[in-house]
């Protein structure tokens, strides 16, 4: 599952006796950026399926707009996705659930998992004023319920597969979908069927009505009760339910749409949820793009009437939802089909950029403070409880700060780029004021700044440097990942690193050096590395994955000394006249690479 593009749709709302689908080594995507582009790559997508290939990908909500002549002035200009893409593929390969967890559960030691600066693209006071003109139009007789959504904008860093893998563990879903597709990683745990067919049998199951769950089983139960019961939530059910059975109406063989289970509620790990079930009978030969044409978005996520309340979405959301609330799902040469709702559904860009929407259905008579609560539960799953971080920056003093300039420099870029406010000209006179406190002997000044922009000075002794040659080893089951952000910066986030340095130095090692995905040698866990080769000192670049050290950028900027970045492989380690691990508080220190390369256990 690393190597490549893929696309995995799996099902873990059984526990381990669901499926999994797995698409690797894509033979081509079909891709429609503009609606001029959509019917030509549509019919390639039944072409490739009537030669025997299997597809799978991501249909964005905005193809609806670029799928109706009314609303193809509505489709806005500015996208970050296409409006669909979708792998084609020669098998599908079926793997139960144990096997897929038991897989996905390797990459917990790999990388550090971060999510930063997780935030709502509009305040409070925004979203109630634009839910107020919703229900303007409700009132005006434009429409009678608008699913209104908004999004979680943040930052991400490590590997988006192992993000999936926690969020899989926190919401167990029948959809769920990962898509390591070209310049986007698209992560879906979305409950929402959009539609399914096998045959001539077709249906949906659309979600309309939410409670959270109760901390007690007591308050559980009285709130499974409540929604089961509640008349605004049997309402906004039962309108989606009328709009999707017109809409199978379309496709469907004469007076066979059907509704059944209707106001079913469904327990999902951090809420309750309505579920409505239409069927029809359909013609078996019925493909995905006269689908498509006929019946996306789906209903439950657009509001009713549907083309009219699609004109309102647009007025009033501020930016285009690409794929959640589109569709994600698989199509087979034998015409069978399924797509979900991408609901609980993460895009995750490589310069570290993420998003997820969420959003409400909103009717005549809807709270806009409990709308907006809604919002809040929904995100839920995905904003609780990621690991939190502090910025570090350790200095040494010996009777004055070695390199203080450099190191309030770094904090302060560090702080602008994750998000954390800091004011350097305070921390500057703090630490100024510390020395009357300090021993006369050399110590480790330790800054932490945290997320509020509070700071703290920890003072640690440094004990005698001991000079002799110290032996390293190099990490066999932590991988870093080049791409991780977070690895370029001096947090408090750094447990796959203490965990194995403190493995290795049970051995007596002084350190172990990383490698990334791409066995690129990156770092210590505590020191910058350098080699000299012919006279020539090399270190490897940013770019690979790695802290840029104050005593690094002091060697590569000296004079005395021919300093240069480089990527360096252990062939170069092992190669190397010297190798020296440097940093801040001890400096330049000569070691030796266990031979052969012995990997810390």
């Amino acid at each position: 599952m690393s190597a490549g593009q893929f696309a995995i749709l799996d099902n873990n709302r059984q526990g381990k006796t669901g499926t999994t689908y797995v698409f690797s080594n894509p033979l081509m995507y079909c891709t429609a950026h503009t609606p001029e582009q959509v019917e030509h790559q549509l019919a390639e997508i039944e072409t490739q399926t009537q030669r025997g290939r299997h597809v799978a990908g991501y249909f964005s909500y905005e193809l609806g707009y670029a799928l109706n002549a009314r609303l193809q002035t509505k489709l806005p200009k500015h996208r970050e996705l296409p409006l669909f893409c979708v792998g084609v593929y020669q098998d599908r390969l079926e793997i139960d659930d144990g096997l897929f967890e038991e897989a996905l559960s390797t990459l917990e030691n790999q990388t550090d998992l971060h999510i930063i600066d997780c935030r709502l693209n509009m305040s409070r006071e925004q979203y109630l004023e634009q839910i107020g003109k919703v229900k303007q139009h409700i009132h005006d007789g434009d429409t009678y319920q608008v699913n209104y959504t908004l999004k979680y904008k943040f930052r991400h860093t490590g590997s988006p597969l192992r993000l999936y893998a926690e969020l899989r563990r926190r919401q167990r879903v029948e959809y769920g979908a990962f898509l390591d597709f070209p310049g986007v990683s698209i992560l879906s745990r979305s409950p929402e069927l959009f539609v399914h067919k096998t045959g001539e049998d077709i249906y949906t199951k659309p979600m309309k009505g939410t409670c959270k769950r109760g901390a007690t089983p007591e308050q559980d139960r009285m709130n499974f009760e409540f929604l089961s019961s509640d008349e605004k939530s049997r309402a906004e059910n039962v309108m989606i339910v009328d709009l999707l059975r017109n809409d199978f109406s379309r496709i469907s063989q004469r007076a066979s749409v059907k509704t059944t289970n209707l106001f079913e509620v469904q327990t999902y790990e951090t809420l309750h949820q309505m579920v409505s079930t239409v069927s029809a009978k359909v013609d078996p030969r019925l493909g995905l793009a006269r689908l498509l044409k006929q019946i996306f978005p789906c209903g439950s996520i657009t509001g009713a009437p549907k083309i009219r309340t699609m004109e309102i979405i647009r007025d009033l959301e501020v930016e285009p939802r690409g794929v959640y609330t589109g569709a994600i799902g698989f199509a087979s040469p034998d015409h069978a089909l399924c797509l979900n709702v991408p609901i609980r559904t993460l895009a995750l860009w490589p310069d570290g950029r993420g998003e997820m929407g969420v959003g409400s259905g909103v009717v005549h008579d809807s709270d806009p403070e409990a709308e907006y609560e809604e919002c809040e539960l929904k995100g839920r799953f995905f904003t609780r409880g990621f690991a939190d971080f502090d910025l570090i920056e350790c200095l040494l003093f010996d009777q004055e700060y070695r390199h203080l300039d450099k190191h309030l420099a770094r904090l302060k870029q560090s702080a602008a780029e994750l998000g954390f406010p800091v004011d350097v000209t305070q921390l500057r006179a703090a630490l100024l004021s510390e020395p009357a406190t300090l021993p006369p002997e050399p110590v480790k000044v330790r800054v932490v700044l945290m997320k509020s922009g509070e700071f703290r000075i920890e003072c640690v002794p440094l004990g005698p440097s001991d000079t002799t040659t110290k032996k390293i080893t190099v990490s066999a089951d932590t991988v870093t990942s080049s791409r991780n952000r977070l690895l370029a910066h001096k947090t408090s986030a750094r447990a796959a690193y203490k965990d194995a340095y403190d493995r290795c130095s049970r051995d007596g090692y002084y350190d172990v050096i990383f490698l990334n995905e791409l066995n690129q040698v990156t770092e210590g866990s505590f020191n910058n590395l350098f080699i000299r080769k012919d006279g020539v000192w090399y270190t490897p670049p940013v770019s690979c994955g790695l802290l840029p050290g104050i005593q690094r950028q002091c060697l590569l900027e000296s004079s005395d000394i021919d300093a240069r970045e480089k990527i360096l492989t252990l062939s170069d380690l092992h190669d190397a006249d010297e190798i020296f691990l440097v940093n801040a508080i001890r400096g330049v220190k000569k070691v030796e690479l266990d031979h052969p390369a012995k990997a810390a256990p």
